[in-house]
């Protein structure tokens, strides 16, 4: 099974989000000279976002992303355009927005990345909040970044394959023990960050030493504290690392009683890989059941471990 098949896509398609401005036609006098301004077409495809929601796989208003053209006939004050996701579609934002190089065969080498309208976003470099305790603070933990080679001969269309950069944790609750009525509020859930980081950019925002994550019940509402009975799932986006077998990675508070996950076997986190839990929660433990590995949808994952009947 090859884990990093699936990508977010930005591309003309069939059902795309097509990414309009209102930049003007008119050149912007000794910069255009007569160059191609560049169209961006949005679709998505085959791949969900980190929340679950819905769909998965669709933009949400504010959504924004910023391209940048590198190219060495790149041109000053044209080669950064960033795009805003109103509900309904991407438009430019302000003025801003970019020209091919002036020769048809000149390769551009763009670069793109999410979520942009967090300050510390760059292509190279993310902060990873510590705090993703609801939907909207998870989204913009949702780090991505695209780059393209390319000369225009595609109508002065870009198209860009974006991909998750960090990891993705879901622990669901599957079942619980008799000591509890499933009444009980699960909440303060934290994770905790690998023992071992493998950083590939990104850092945890300063005095951040665990994530605090966000809960969301069996009909996709979300909070920070759900009923036990309600089949909670426990999501992070997480900096890549390595768990040792037996390391705690999450604690939560079931009623008034706080319970740990430990790790049944070691765990590396990698970059574009969502990683699922089966729990069973009983009184002062929490057993995991299996633990899956595969891309971020919920096809096309591998068991990685799965606990002995008792």
């Amino acid at each position: 099974m090859k884990i990093y098949g699936k990508y977010l896509i930005l591309a003309a398609a069939t059902s795309a989000l097509a990414l309009t401005s209102c930049q003007s036609d008119n050149d912007v006098a000794g910069i255009d000279e007569g160059r191609a301004k560049v169209i961006v077409n949005a679709d998505l495809e085959g791949m969900s976002r980190v929340t679950t929601e819905g769909t998965g796989n669709a933009w949400t208003s504010g959504d924004q992303f910023t391209v940048k053209n590198l190219g060495p006939d790149a041109v000053d004050r044209k080669s950064v355009a960033t795009y805003l996701h109103d509900g309904n579609k991407f438009d430019l934002t302000g003025s801003d927005y970019m020209l091919w190089s002036k020769d048809s065969i000149q390769i551009n080498q763009f670069q793109a990345w999410y979520p942009s309208d967090v300050a510390t976003t760059t292509f190279t470099s993310f902060v990873v909040n510590g705090d993703q305790s609801d939907q909207a603070k998870l989204r913009k933990c949702d780090w991505m970044t695209a780059e393209a080679n390319v000369a225009n001969t595609n109508k002065n269309k870009l198209n860009l394959t974006f991909n998750h950069k960090l990891a993705k944790i879901n622990i669901n609750v599957t079942s619980f023990r008799d000591q509890y009525n499933g009444a009980e509020i699960l909440s303060n859930a934290v994770y905790s960050l690998p023992t071992t980081l493998s950083s590939i950019g990104e850092t945890m925002e300063t005095g951040a030493t665990s994530v605090k994550a966000y809960i969301r019940d069996d009909n996709n509402a979300s909070s920070t504290s759900v009923a036990l009975n309600a089949n909670a799932k426990i999501i992070a986006i997480m900096p890549l690392g390595s768990y040792a077998t037996g390391d705690q990675i999450l604690s939560i508070m079931v009623g008034s009683d706080l319970l740990k996950v430990l790790l049944p076997s070691a765990l590396t986190l990698e970059t574009g890989k969502e990683y699922t839990f089966s729990i069973e929660i009983g009184k002062d433990t929490i057993k995991v059941l299996s633990v899956s590995v595969g891309d971020w949808t919920e096809t096309n994952v591998t068991t990685v471990y799965r606990a002995e009947e008792s």
